[in-house]
């Protein structure tokens, strides 16, 4: 799930992410939310209930 600065949340379709430990992880997923306004990262487990959430910082184009 992404959120934005005023708190708006939209559900990802898909990801991928890669990194390990507390090394600075690549995600790439899809939603419908304008990348330029995505602030957090919310993820959750398979029952729908929040586990962590991790700030996004400036966007790289690929």
């Amino acid at each position: 799930m992404t959120g934005n600065a005023r708190g708006d949340r939209v559900q990802a379709g898909s990801v991928q992410a890669s990194g390990q430990g507390d090394a600075l992880m690549r995600v790439r997923l899809t939603t419908a939310m304008s990348k330029d306004t995505i602030t957090t990262l919310y993820v959750q487990d398979a029952d729908g209930h929040f586990v962590d959430r991790a700030p996004v910082g400036p966007h790289r184009d690929s």
